[in-house]
């Protein structure tokens, strides 16, 4: 798993989460992907077996909506290209 795209941030420390905002541009099911992944990290901090199974028991489509979603640019990144 690599990651492309940074769509947000979690701090497990400080119990926060940050979200990038072009995820408004995006399907209510890729940002809810993202706010679930990221709670999740609340949970299991590393990207780590526990992670995933967690991960899998709440969003069984995790998998596709994450390709999808790491399709769309970020706009920083279109303007780089």
């Amino acid at each position: 798993f690599v990651q492309k795209m940074k769509w947000g941030s979690c701090s497990p420390a400080r119990g926060t989460i940050r979200l990038n905002t072009e995820l408004a541009k995006t399907s209510p099911r890729c940002l809810e992907y993202v706010i679930v992944h990221k709670l999740s990290h609340l949970i299991e901090r590393h990207h780590n077996d526990p992670f995933f199974a967690l991960l899998v028991r709440l969003s069984t489509q995790w998998r596709s909506i994450r390709d999808e979603l790491n399709a769309v640019p970020l706009s920083h990144q279109e303007r780089v290209r």
